[in-house]
């Protein structure tokens, strides 16, 4: 059965390139155009999320006939799905800045937003989830070139399939396979030194970390 997310996904991609994406808040006034090219939408991770909304609007707490979208809402976003097509979790476009896939209540190192995850020794870096499998994970492969990282040696990485409750170690471009199984793929780097992973090169183009997974 083909989720709503895939749905979702699959509208709003043309051949890998989005052409023209347009959000309305009526039928006649347009509240957001986009137009990218290039953009390899079918292959980056999609995360769809819905708010409860209930308390915030006129059909809600407020009275009837009065305005009561003030910007600030209720209830918080949920992830509802996460889509990573062929079950390969990439890095594309700003992932890594991305507000979701950084857990910022577990990450001590600091994230300088288009540059760097610069460690010192004790600090750690946590992803929220990766994944929403319907199936347990049985491996997962990180994969990271070792130029985009300084005193390699100085950083443990570590995979959950279990949405965080067991982290097991694991050796960046090699096959890990999980001996507490889960449904949901999180990442920690833990530094023993100072070391900086760099999220883009000097021509400011996202380097590529992947994590591929059955």
């Amino acid at each position: 059965m083909t989720s709503l997310g895939q749905t979702l996904a699959k509208n709003i991609n043309d051949q890998g390139k989005i052409k023209r994406v347009i959000a309305t808040k009526t039928s006649v006034q347009p509240l957001v155009t986009l137009t990218l090219t290039n953009v390899d939408l079918a292959n980056m991770p999609k995360i769809i999320q819905t708010r409860d909304v209930s308390g915030d609007s006129i059909w809600g707490t407020a009275v009837w006939g009065t305005d009561d979208w003030d910007g600030t809402y209720t209830y918080g976003m949920v992830v509802q799905e996460i889509i990573n097509p062929n079950k390969v979790w990439r890095t594309y476009l700003t992932s890594l800045e991305n507000a979701y896939w950084t857990d910022t209540v577990n990450t001590t190192a600091t994230v300088t937003a288009g540059s760097d995850i610069d460690f010192t020794s004790g600090e750690e870096y946590h992803t929220n989830a990766l994944t929403t499998s319907a199936t347990n994970l049985v491996d997962a492969t990180l994969t990271i070139g070792p130029t985009q990282i300084t005193n390699i040696s100085n950083l443990s990485f570590y995979l959950s399939a279990d949405g965080g409750s067991t982290y097991e170690a694991i050796t960046i471009n090699t096959v890990h396979n999980f001996t507490a199984t889960g449904t949901s793929l999180k990442l920690k780097v833990v530094a023993s030194g100072n070391a900086t992973i760099s999220i883009r090169n000097t021509n400011n183009i996202v380097k590529g970390w992947s994590i591929s997974y059955t």
